[in-house]
């Protein structure tokens, strides 16, 4: 019965994968998780695939059928931009992040340290960094609501990544985590945790942070009596994506003031509601032109300046309406005028 099981379920299920044939298949992550698990139960020495193989077609497959069958190292390069977001919406990127620290630390099990790679640290904090005003995610395309909080990192990804990414932030997740970060199957974490003492790191989600590759910037002042956080979505990811660049979201006094509708209130194809409103430029705070949905396309940063009492970003997408326009320009002014009280000086420039 084992013979049985091994050959015709376990390694049945590892040619699948590996023969990137597509009768297992999902989410990039997913089943390099579960071919990495399968080269762990196995240890397969002579069979093909083996063991060995296995953990070579997830790090390199010479000769992916789709994205979703490309090697580890080259997906990191071309499916992850050089800030370390994926190219899907926020609230999709968070399964990259879940799936591939899984693979990461299988990988780890294996002698083989992905988390030391730069772009991988990156893809491990953007979900700290896109945090505002203390506690909101800007909800852009497919993710979330108006009032959507910062999902961070989960306890699980930061407790397998804080021995390989020197990140406090990490380590205040796992604190607050009602398990206090131990696990059945973990080791102890508390030597680890010792060296981060709770307070002595800076509060999430209060610094600006520009995400150049992803195309989103966001600015942000106050204190811990009102922070006001301002973010412009400029870029043109491929998937989830609304038709909403140069998208202005505000939050202030614990609201959000400029808000965006997040993920759809319907998804079926056919309803008219998803392309008409929820997905269409007429649902986002940015400009329509003609009565049209806009198309979105290639954009410009023209400057974005983080440091002093008035922070700005200024950025252009006049591929949104290629046929209509020729400028497509916003500009974000942040001021704060005391530790409370900030505004926000918005100039949007169309010609066409």
């Amino acid at each position: 019965l084992d013979a049985f099981i091994r050959e015709r379920l376990l390694m049945e299920a590892a040619r699948c994968i590996h023969s990137g044939n597509g009768r297992i298949r999902g989410n990039y992550g997913g089943h390099q998780r579960s071919l990495l698990t399968l080269a762990a139960v196995l240890d397969e020495k002579e069979k093909h695939p083996t063991s060995k193989e296995m953990v070579d077609w997830v790090l390199a497959n010479p000769r992916p059928v789709t994205d979703g069958d490309m090697g580890l190292i080259d997906a990191l390069e071309n499916l992850v931009y050089r800030d370390g977001m994926p190219f899907e919406s926020p609230g999709y990127n968070h399964g990259w992040v879940s799936s591939l620290s899984d693979v990461a630390a299988s990988l780890a099990n294996m002698k083989v340290d992905v988390f030391r790679k730069p772009r991988f640290r990156k893809l491990l904090s953007w979900p700290f960094d896109i945090t505002v005003a203390g506690k909101y995610e800007p909800p852009i395309g497919d993710t979330g609501d108006m009032f959507s909080r910062s999902r961070l990192l989960s306890p699980a990804t930061c407790r397998q990544a804080l021995p390989y990414v020197d990140d406090p932030r990490m380590a205040c997740v796992i604190r607050r985590d009602a398990g206090g970060g131990r696990g059945l199957f973990l080791p102890p974490m508390d030597e680890l945790l010792d060296r981060y003492p709770p307070g002595k790191t800076e509060p999430i989600g209060v610094r600006s942070v520009h995400f150049p590759g992803y195309g989103l910037a966001s600015l942000q002042s106050g204190s811990e009596a009102n922070r006001t956080a301002s973010v412009l979505s400029y870029g043109d990811w491929r998937g989830h994506k609304h038709a909403d660049q140069l998208n202005l979201l505000l939050y202030s006094w614990d609201n959000p003031l400029l808000c965006d509708v997040g993920y759809p209130e319907q998804t079926d194809a056919f309803n008219w509601k998803l392309h008409g409103f929820w997905t269409n430029t007429t649902c986002h705070n940015t400009v329509m032109v003609d009565a049209t949905k806009m198309g979105r396309g290639p954009a410009k940063l023209h400057a974005y300046e983080p440091r002093g009492f008035a922070q700005v970003v200024d950025a252009s997408a006049e591929a949104a309406y290629a046929d209509k326009v020729s400028l497509f320009r916003r500009a974000n002014i942040h001021v704060e005028a005391s530790p409370t009280q900030s505004y926000v000086f918005d100039v949007f420039y169309v010609r066409g």
